[in-house]
């Protein structure tokens, strides 16, 4: 359904329709919030992780061009109906900039305050709500990090990630890696230590796609036995699709839910050791001697059923789905001893300082909770108007919270604006 955006429509940021000019319409497709958000993280500001909720009405499209713009808030988000008639689904209310790609509008949803609104309008001004969707229609409307915006992606035999690389040195494979970005690698940096000079690395994508280092790594500054580099890519960026994603990185407050499944890429136990990939369970402890604490930043897995350590490919990503989005948890370090992963939640002060370009997000809200907030805030729908009579058959949404105020200035560093 692609609804219509009504209003003063202001032609750029801070440019305004002239006056008397006639009011703008503009079509953009509709889109759930889990799509909606997987824009936003594009962004790749974290006060935009989530700005979607489940009762708002959020329409735009990834490339931009069209849209909302300033001046515009208040406009109406029309539908077209059965019988050629329109249904208002909400009234604008936010966006990020002007029409900016990756940064579709979002409205507050009437539906959302229709007892409200029952008691206000008379029965005529209200129509059936349509049947939902088909799955898989939003399937491509969003590239987002670790398969966010879909398909689902079921965990592959081998080491063929969408966001698996390999790095070489001087023709030999020497460890594995995670893409984060279309231009940057997250690896172990022992992979570095005496090997620092980036035109001598050559990393290549599980499709087979090869670029050179394009930057000398970043070495983070406790990586003696462990710790993680970030190598840049020799330009052009990596295009991503559904076969080449990078992975989502947590953040810093991040916590797994409960059932969180997680796969390494460990070295068979073939006569000739091939990679292969291996769902493992994160361990509490690492085998360390009594009254030798882990440190803050390290943590060790055990395979589900038993049996030995796997040997695992020292580089590469611990990939692990939260609701179907995926997460790069840990990157492993190799080498004997307990097979042990570098967290990646504590070292985000240190990527940001590195790079803006990597891609972070978080965990998908659970549809129970959302449900449980929905009836919370419903309990809190303010009372109606008491002269007016109560409608024989109200309808009972919960009601919405405001979209998040804007905080930066669009001129500035793009943040988001009223529209």
């Amino acid at each position: 359904m692609a609804p219509h955006i009504g209003g003063p429509m202001a032609m750029s940021p801070h440019v305004s329709l002239p006056a008397g000019a006639p009011l703008q319409k503009v079509a953009l497709d509709l889109l759930t919030p889990h799509i909606c958000n997987c824009l936003h993280s594009r962004l790749r500001q974290p006060h935009l992780a989530r700005p979607a909720r489940a009762t708002m009405v959020c329409a735009g499209a990834s490339e931009g061009g069209r849209g909302a713009c300033q001046a515009d808030s208040g406009g109406p988000v029309a539908c077209g109906a059965a019988g050629g008639r329109w249904v208002q689904a909400g009234v604008l209310s936010f966006a990020v900039g002007c029409a900016r790609p990756d940064g579709p509008v979002l409205a507050t949803a009437l539906v959302a305050h229709a007892r409200w609104l029952r008691r206000r309008l008379p029965p005529s001004a209200f129509v059936a709500p349509p049947p939902p969707p088909p799955p898989g229609l939003e399937d491509g409307k969003c590239l987002g990090c670790g398969m966010w915006g879909g398909p689902r992606l079921e965990p592959p035999p081998g080491p063929r990630w969408p966001w698996t690389v390999s790095l070489s040195l001087g023709g030999r494979r020497r460890c594995g890696g995670a893409l984060v970005a279309e231009s940057w690698v997250l690896t172990a940096a022992h992979c570095f230590v005496g090997h620092q000079e980036a035109e001598a690395w050559t990393v290549t994508t599980a499709g087979g796609e090869s670029r050179r280092g394009g930057a000398r790594p970043h070495l983070h500054g406790a990586y003696v036995g462990g710790g993680g580099a970030l190598l840049r890519l020799a330009p052009p960026p990596l295009a991503l699709g559904p076969a080449l994603r990078p992975l989502c990185l947590p953040r810093g407050h991040h916590r797994p839910p409960p059932g969180t499944r997680c796969w390494a890429t460990v070295a068979t136990d073939a006569a000739v050791p091939e990679l292969g990939t291996l769902e493992v369970t994160i361990s509490e402890g690492c085998g360390d001697a009594p009254g030798t604490p882990p440190a803050p930043d390290t943590f060790c897995v055990t395979r589900p059923e038993g049996g030995p350590p796997p040997q695992l490919d020292g580089g590469s990503p611990l990939a692990c789905e939260e609701r179907g989005v995926w997460f790069l948890l840990g990157t492993a370090r190799g080498g004997p001893g307990p097979p042990r992963f570098t967290a990646a939640a504590p070292h985000e002060r240190w990527v940001t300082g590195v790079t803006r370009e990597a891609y972070f997000a978080e965990t998908p809200p659970d549809p129970r909770e959302e449900e449980e907030e929905e009836e919370e805030e419903e309990e809190e729908d303010p009372p109606g108007d008491p002269h007016l009579p109560e409608p024989p058959h109200p309808m009972e949404p919960p009601h919405i919270p405001q979209p998040p105020s804007p905080t930066e200035n669009p001129r500035g560093r793009e943040g988001p604006g009223e529209v």
